[in-house]
Parts: structure tokens; C-alpha cells; sequence
């Protein structure tokens, strides 16, 4: 039987750090929109025309305009009419021909058959027919043709072409857009209800722990594991850098930001020398002298190798500290790959004419690979996140339910999951006759357990929603009424409608 010893590796690659930009996506987001679900409940002032007489086709001051898209018609099923009262000033006085006023009556419900409604975009919008002048007049619109729009108020941490799951009330579960760029997307399942600033849960379909659109790329080399340092990452993250230009992180990111500033650092990397090759790999440049090979369950395998003393600096510059170890058969001439593994302890007394060396098989790139395992495993019954700092489990904790540990091939360097309870080489039987049965001794030990106590610790953020009037406030801060010598640029300066003002506020419709 023969043994080949062959050093493999290659040149070491260099340590750099890149400064760049990229976008990074934190799993979740919250976003503020309205939804369209086929039909709105409204109400609205239908403005006379140039005469008081006249019907009406001009619809303003809209309270709700929950899903209405600009230039978008509309049916209009009917309203409730609520006649303008007599008065002689404000906004809606003007009086008939004959100088006499409406006089006012009950609230009816009106019929509007084959009538449309335009939006403009701005509180209001045009009627294909004309009705009575009303204020506060109750509308409705229909439209189940366009069911499939949703507007959504803040846009800058979405990137235009990536697929998004979206959830809120009145949309139905596993629905996506793809994101075009625009507030308004279409949703691949339409929407059932209608409403407006509904807290929209925005999901990122594909890559959730992916950092892309990087501006700088200089010296990375797919398959590259680095670390990131940025807004939102993880300290203690890797990265592997993949063939699309982007990184896939081995621990999701708390936010979401675009283009914001990365450092990315690789430390000096080793070469492992690749698959094993018969014609590369089955060569003496050690002469093995005894040879022991200890694989303990969860653990990486461990080689010790006993060899002539090539009386060498194994770490010398240019030197290999990858090894391949394989052996002939003598029967069939095939050599078999045993272990492939990385040098990790020298020995004590260099000057024997024989030395012991011990190698580990465990790849460059375990960290990664054993965090591509964990995320497969959150959708398995036994994850709950509720159990793990910030709802990240590590590659430790994520096993504690279940009857598994890590695994990694010797040969091969892949890292899996090995079942406890499931032996993956099959089952060895030992009949009664060929098991020689030590003495048992028995003894009582404390009483069992009537009941076990768990306690469970969850810490939680708590978001409520409404508004806040500050109409007082700012009246107050101004003495009472608002006054400027720059009244101009007040109202420049002034926060626009939906404006996001951060710490998770907006402004309101009224500003």
C-alpha cells in the first residue's frame, strides 16, 4: 500500500481594504401608503359653475384620497348631496339670478348613472355630468379594474428593479411589486380594502443579506470572504463577494440605506490547492512515518502526521501550508483522496530525524458556508427568532431544538448538518450472541421532577400610529396670529404635504 503526502496551495493573497459605496437592505421596512381596493368613500365640495344655477363638475377639497392616481377616471356610484346654506359671505355666497339663496334642505342620496370622475392630483378632479352645487357632499367612487395600484409615500430605500413582498391590511399574503422607480406600483395580487397612510411592511423577495450596486469593485476576487464595516452591518460580519458584483453577508443587516459609504477589508488569505488531482496530488514530497487521523463528531477532522525531518522552514516565504493525503490500492491501482487540510501546530524539537505535524479540514470559507445552512433553516417549526438577540441566530444557537450537529468533510472541505439520531453511513447491527454485556449496578438517585419552571425573557419595540394637530402651537410660538416680513419665504421653507421629517414622522395632508 502506498502513501502520498503532496503540499498544495498557491502564493498568498495580500490583505486590502476598499473604500466604496453600495446599497444595503435590512430585511424589513416600513413605509407609509395608501391602498386601492375598488372602491373610496369620500367627501368633497362641488363647486358651482358661473352662475349659481348652474350644475356643478368641479369636485375640490377631497378629505380622502386613499389609492386615487392622477388622470385616473373613476365611477361615480352615487352622493350625498348636502345643499350649500344661505350666506352672504365666505366662499360659497354667491346668490341666484333673482338675488335670493338656496334654501337648504334634508341630506338625499343622488343617484349618478354612466357618471365619471377624473382625478387631478390635488384634492379634487372633474365630474363627467354636472349635479347640484353641495358641501361636504359624500361621494364614492368605483373602479375594479385598478385594483392593483398602490402608492407608496417614501421610496428612497428601494432600488429600482429589485422584487418586493408586501404586507398590510387589505392586501393579501405573498403579494410583490417590482420596483420601477415610481410611488405608485403594482401589486401582483389586487388589493381588497381601501385606505390611506396604511403602514405598508415592504420585504425584499431576493437577497436580504445582499449589499449590491457597489461603486468601486478594485481588486475583489469572486469568492472573496471580507469584512464589512458600515451603516446598519454588523460588526462582526463576513461577506463573500459573488460573480453578479455583489456580497451576500453572513449576518443580516439592522436598516436599510442606499449608497452608503462601505469599508471593506480581506485579510491575507491562503490558497487551499483546489479538488484533489491524481496527476497533481499523488506525489511524495513528505515521507510519512506514522499517521492518525481523528474526526470527533462536530468537530473538524485532525491529521497528525509523523514525517522525516525535512530540516526545512515550513513556513518559509513561497511555502505551502495546504496538504493533500491520499493512498493506492494495491488490488484495483485506484489512489483514494483521505484529507485535505491546512497546518496548524509545528513541532516542539526540530532537530529529530523525525517530526510530528498536524493539519485541520476546515475551509477558508467555513464561517460562510455554515451561514448559507442557517438561513435555510429559518423557516423550519423549530426557529423562532423571538429567542435570539436582535431575532439573529448564530450557527450555535439555531441547532439547540433540533438533533443535529456541523459537519465538514474531510475531502471534500463542505460544510453540512449531520442528525445525531440518523446515521448517514447506515446501521451497524450487533446480534446478542457478539455483545459481551458489562456488569450494571443500580442505585436511586434524587426524586424525578414533578414539573419544570421555564421563564423566557423578550424584548420588544412598541409603534403606535396617529396624528397630532400643532395648528395651536405654531399660532402661539407666532404671538397669536403669523406674521413675516418674508412671507415668501415662509411659504417655501414650509414642510410640503407627506414630506418624511424622520424618527419615523411625516406631515400630514393639511400644511
Amino acid at each position: 500500500m502506498t502513501f502520498y503526502f503532496a503540499w498544495v496551495g498557491g502564493d498568498p493573497i495580500p490583505a486590502f481594504t476598499l473604500a466604496t459605496k453600495g446599497d444595503v437592505w435590512g430585511g424589513s421596512v416600513q413605509i407609509l401608503g395608501s391602498i386601492w381596493g375598488g372602491e373610496l368613500s369620500t367627501t368633497g365640495d362641488l363647486l358651482p359653475g358661473e352662475f349659481w344655477k348652474d350644475k356643478s363638475k368641479t369636485v375640490a377639497n377631497l378629505r380622502n384620497i386613499s389609492g386615487l392616481i392622477e388622470g385616473h377616471q373613476y365611477t361615480v356610484v352615487g352622493l350625498k348631496a348636502v345643499p350649500i346654506p344661505p350666506a352672504k359671505s365666505g366662499l360659497f355666497s354667491r346668490p341666484l339670478e333673482n338675488n335670493s339663496f338656496i334654501t337648504p334642505t334634508s341630506p338625499t342620496i343622488v343617484p349618478l348613472p354612466d357618471t365619471t370622475f377624473t382625478y387631478d392630483g390635488s384634492y379634487g378632479g372633474t365630474l363627467s355630468e354636472g349635479v347640484n352645487p353641495a358641501e361636504n357632499a359624500g361621494l364614492k367612487f368605483m373602479n375594479n379594474t385598478d385594483t392593483t395600484t398602490v402608492r407608496l409615500y417614501d421610496t428612497s430605500q428601494l432600488t429600482v428593479g429589485d422584487i418586493y413582498g408586501i404586507a398590510a391590511p387589505g392586501i393579501v399574503d405573498n403579494t410583490t411589486f417590482e420596483f420601477l422607480g415610481s410611488n405608485f406600483v403594482t401589486i401582483s395580487i389586487p388589493a381588497t380594502t381601501t385606505g390611506e397612510n396604511i403602514v405598508l411592511t415592504i420585504t425584499r423577495i431576493e437577497g436580504t443579506n445582499i449589499i449590491k450596486n457597489l461603486t468601486d469593485t478594485t481588486n475583489l476576487v469572486v469568492g472573496d470572504i471580507c469584512q464589512i464595516f458600515g451603516k446598519g452591518i454588523p460588526s462582526s460580519a463576513l461577506a463573500t463577494y459573488q460573480t453578479d458584483g455583489t456580497f451576500l453577508l453572513s449576518q443580516p443587516a439592522t436598516i436599510s440605506t442606499k449608497q452608503t459609504f462601505l469599508r471593506i477589508h480581506r485579510e491575507i488569505t491562503y490558497p487551499d490547492g483546489g479538488y484533489f488531482n491524481e496527476a497533481i496530488h499523488a506525489r511524495h514530497d513528505e515521507i510519512p512515518v506514522s499517521i492518525e487521523i481523528d474526526h470527533s463528531e462536530g468537530n473538524a477532522a485532525l491529521l497528525t502526521v509523523e514525517l522525516q525531518n525535512p530540516h526545512i522552514g515550513l513556513l518559509a516565504p513561497g511555502r505551502n501550508i495546504w496538504c493533500w493525503f491520499s493512498w493506492r490500492d494495491p488490488e484495483t491501482n485506484i489512489v483514494h483522496p483521505v484529507f485535505h487540510g491546512r497546518l496548524i501546530a509545528l513541532p516542539t524539537d526540530l532537530r529529530g530525524n523525525k517530526v510530528k505535524f498536524q493539519f485541520i479540514a476546515k475551509p477558508s470559507d467555513f464561517e460562510n458556508q455554515q451561514t448559507l445552512i442557517t438561513a435555510s433553516l429559518h423557516n423550519d417549526i423549530s426557529y423562532d427568532p423571538v429567542w435570539y438577540t436582535n431575532g439573529i441566530a448564530d450557527a450555535t444557537s439555531i441547532l439547540e431544538a433540533r438533533t443535529e450537529d456541523w459537519h465538514t468533510d474531510c475531502k471534500t472541505l463542505v460544510v453540512s448538518l449531520s442528525d445525531v439520531t440518523t446515521g448517514e453511513d447506515g446501521t451497524l447491527e450487533v446480534a446478542t450472541n457478539e455483545h459481551v454485556y458489562a456488569d450494571m449496578k443500580m442505585k436511586f438517585g434524587a426524586a424525578p421532577l414533578a414539573a419544570v419552571y421555564v421563564t423566557g425573557t423578550i424584548t420588544r419595540s412598541q409603534e403606535s400610529f396617529g396624528e397630532i394637530d400643532i395648528t395651536d402651537a405654531i399660532k402661539t410660538a407666532f404671538g397669536g396670529t403669523v406674521q413675516s416680513y418674508c412671507g415668501d419665504g415662509l411659504l417655501s421653507k414650509w414642510p410640503k404635504p407627506l414630506t418624511n421629517i424622520g424618527g419615523g414622522w411625516t406631515i400630514g395632508l393639511d400644511s
